[in-house]
């Protein structure tokens, strides 16, 4: 994938997120609709893009996740000819619920593996910092630290965008 497209895909990934405050505005957590990913990830059906979301769901579930801190059903008004609307189902997700999207879609789209690409940076983020903070705090030897992030990994990374 060549560095353009790379940087348009960051981009036009970052335009669809969206920031929604917890019940007492004390934090914001960022999140996607998944009717907005679906056409970024090169899905034109929402019923084939549904089934990799459930594959993801189920992914969540099998590690031991409360799928609804990343995975929040909504509805939603959509437009339909003349002036009409009417009620669709959409997904609020986290981050963590888009990069177990990606990794549960179509391998053959350039954009799931894009997606993966990005969400899977995101996380390697997450664990060098927490490395860091090991490191630093802690004066654990490598040994420790490779234990320690095993176990942070499981707990934080799935948690630490949660839909509040």
């Amino acid at each position: 994938m060549d560095k353009q497209r790379i940087i348009q895909y960051q981009s036009d990934f970052d335009k669809i997120a969206h920031f929604i405050n917890n019940d007492d505005n004390s934090e914001q957590v960022e999140v996607w609709f998944a009717r907005e990913l679906q056409t970024l990830l090169g899905y034109a059906r929402w019923e084939n893009f549904i089934i990799a979301v459930n594959r993801a769901v189920d992914s969540c579930k099998t590690q031991g996740n409360n799928v609804d801190d990343h995975f929040r059903e909504v509805t939603k008004m959509i437009e339909i000819g003349k002036g009409g609307k009417r009620e669709v189902i959409d997904l609020m997700l986290t981050r963590y619920a888009c990069y177990l999207i990606a990794q549960n879609g179509d391998p053959k789209k350039e954009e799931i593996a894009f997606a993966f690409l990005i969400t899977n940076k995101w996380i390697n983020n997450v664990i060098y910092r927490i490395n860091r903070i090991l490191i630093r705090s802690l004066n654990l030897t490598q040994p420790s630290i490779t234990a320690a992030v095993s176990a942070l990994k499981a707990t934080i990374i799935p948690n630490q965008a949660c839909i509040l």
